[in-house]
């Protein structure tokens, strides 16, 4: 299955291109979510993205990077986002999550078959937001809030695509 997972606020806001860095403060409880959904998967993202990560590649999972660039890691490298079908299909035991940015998120939309929507009850400052979504396409199946320990509510969405 190729997912979406992605933390926005309620304008879908999801970043900042002067500090390529989540604009709300680190919460544990959506880091939590991240690492829970996706540990022993394969995470797929693009240069900056992967760029931002304090720690480099995401612990035991798989680390793939979409770029034309050579990166210094041990991540896979692919250079087009359909490519993702053919890793799905050498991968059938794994799920695979895009983690963004823009334009991955972009590309990966009409492949993904599952959407893991955090929205934080607040606004912030930047200027990248999530791509437009036909959500008319897909059928929410679980809805959670958590109050996050710096005081945001935060909603844990998933979503299937209707076949």
């Amino acid at each position: 299955m190729i997912a979406m997972i992605w933390a926005q606020d309620q304008n879908g806001l999801i970043g900042n291109s002067k500090t390529n860095q989540l604009p709300w403060p680190k919460m544990s409880e959506d880091l939590n979510y991240l690492k829970e959904v996706t540990t022993g998967q394969i995470v797929v993202m693009g240069r900056k993205t992967f760029e931002s990560l304090p720690n480099g590649p995401l612990k035991n999972r798989i680390n793939v990077v979409l770029t034309s660039q050579n990166l210094k890691s041990d991540v896979l490298i692919i250079n087009k986002i359909d490519e993702i079908k053919e890793i799905e299909k050498e991968n059938p035991n794994h799920d695979i999550f895009i983690l963004g940015g823009i334009h991955v998120y972009q590309g990966a939309i009409p492949f993904a078959q599952r959407f893991y929507r955090t929205t934080i009850d607040g606004n912030f400052e930047g200027d990248l937001y999530m791509p437009e979504i036909n959500y008319k396409l897909y059928k929410k199946i679980s809805t959670k809030d958590v109050l996050s320990s710096k005081g945001y509510k935060l909603t844990f969405e998933v979503f299937d695509k209707i076949d």
